[in-house]
């Protein structure tokens, strides 16, 4: 049977402040202490909308290059559940912020119908056989991305997933925090025989917080309901939530039809009136995106290098320091994948690399390393040290003894050692691979510390070949 999937992914807003509210957007909070008689829903409270969140939802919906509504609202979904005090979320439901979109992901065109604004709900809290309510993310800023049901199968809603993340974080409109509930997916999908039938039921799976998850969920639920046609029997419309334990999904309650949420506008919040002017400004302070960076990167780097640094949005930023700071464009990327990157997870907040070193400072290493002045062992300990010294990385490297002596050139070693060990080269030419392991030992005996075992690897295998076929 063909899956049919559709996605609406919840991303929460980096504001400083709730939506609706000055009360902080922060996660970690003791329960109950970043609120307010507003985000509460006391009665005689009256709802203010933060600006930058309306500006963050604008920029989301560039990215994914929807049509901006120069004139959007907000409307009232109405509900009673235990987590939404006022027993209404304040939502955009007759006119979203951002219309019919779309983003490519590998390969695959997946169509956004819409992007809108709305509050997040409190936090139910289920311990020791009782309930408890935290109400801290009541208000919390949400933007709701709500897709076609163009996917067909799990790899594909995956990397639609993974690609759209990628662009929040890179926008630094979502941190992207899954285990924090900051990027949450909801699930659509049906069954149908052949792709020329009309869609069949679907059921929503709610609130998936991993991209494993999202897998399990598709192939469970996709068994379940093949399992149900196959009887003879109906797929109801449902909405599910998915139980990590057991790797199934589990009833919440019937889908509910759209009349009974009584949506109808908020008449406490007026309409977001946005220029054509307004949303050209928001759009020349977006930050550029992974795509765009990897294509200005060009062909300096390898694909698995962009793939890492794009990997974080911090890691691809600073390595645009290092270029800003005009070092060389290969080795700033060697350097900081491996010395940068272990440096980084010995600090508090690993994005705060290029504050412990500033990329001056890190490029002076990166000069030394190129010129030859150090070797690629040295560079780790004299990006450590500049971290606790304000002097040149060249007077640091001289007074640590890091300064690569004279003479210490890895070529000169590798034609050294292959004239003294002939028997060695003619056994490796005769077959013996494993004599190229007893030469860079004796090279290593002989040069000591004062070569680097990577450049000399790379040389000796390149000599020995070049004797294989000269």
């Amino acid at each position: 049977m063909i899956q049919t999937i559709g996605l609406e992914i919840h991303a929460e807003l980096s504001t400083r402040s709730k939506i609706f509210c000055a009360c902080p957007n922060r996660f970690g909070d003791a329960p109950n202490t970043c609120v307010c008689p507003v985000c509460l829903g006391l009665p005689g409270t009256l709802p203010r909308l933060n600006r930058q969140a309306v500006e963050f939802a604008v920029q989301a919906g560039l990215a994914t290059h929807c049509t901006i509504q120069n004139r959007s609202g907000f409307d009232r979904k109405n509900y009673m559940y235990p987590d939404l005090p006022k027993a209404y979320q304040i939502t955009q439901f007759f006119r979203p912020i951002a219309l019919n979109g779309c983003l490519d992901a590998e390969g695959r065109r997946v169509r956004i119908r819409e992007i809108h604004l709305e509050e997040d709900a409190g936090k139910l809290i289920h311990e020791n056989g009782e309930t408890k309510i935290d109400y801290n993310r009541c208000g919390v800023p949400l933007i709701e991305i709500v897709t076609q049901p163009d996917m067909e199968t799990a790899a594909q809603a995956e990397a639609f997933a993974r690609k759209l993340l990628d662009v929040l974080r890179f926008l630094g409109v979502c941190d992207g925090h899954m285990e924090q509930g900051s990027f949450r997916m909801d699930l659509n999908l049906s069954l149908r025989e052949r792709p020329e039938d009309p869609l069949g039921e679907r059921t929503e799976i709610k609130n998936l917080n991993s991209f494993r998850s999202l897998r399990q969920a598709i192939a469970y639920e996709s068994a379940r309901q093949e399992a149900i046609l196959r009887s003879g029997g109906k797929v109801e419309r449902e909405t599910r939530r998915f139980d990590q334990t057991t790797g199934t999904t589990i009833l919440m309650r019937t889908k509910e039809a759209l009349e009974d949420y009584r949506y109808f506008p908020d008449p406490d919040m007026p309409d977001i009136l946005l220029t054509d002017a307004e949303i050209f400004g928001i759009e020349r302070r977006m930050a550029e995106l992974p795509e765009a960076k990897a294509e200005r990167w060009g062909d300096s780097l390898t694909p698995a290098q962009k793939d890492v640094l794009l990997g974080e949005p911090w890691l691809a930023d600073a390595y645009d320091a290092l270029l800003t700071a005009n070092a060389d464009a290969s080795l700033s990327a060697a350097l900081l994948l491996r010395e940068g990157l272990a440096i980084s997870k010995g600090l508090k907040d690993p994005s705060g690399l290029m504050k412990a070193i500033p990329a001056i400072r890190f490029a002076e290493v990166v000069t030394l390393l190129k010129r030859g002045s150090i070797l690629r062992a040295a560079a780790e300990p004299l990006l450590r040290a500049i971290m606790e010294d304000d002097a040149p990385a060249e007077t640091l490297a001289k007074k640590l003894g890091l300064v690569a002596e004279k003479g210490d050139d890895p070529a000169l070693w590798v034609e050294r050692i292959l004239s003294e060990e002939p028997d060695a080269v003619r056994d490796y030419l005769n077959g013996k691979e494993k004599m190229e392991k007893y030469l860079m030992g004796q090279i290593m005996r002989k040069a000591g510390k004062g070569v680097d075992p990577k450049a000399v690897g790379r040389l000796l295998h390149d000599a020995l070949e070049k004797r294989r076929n000269p």
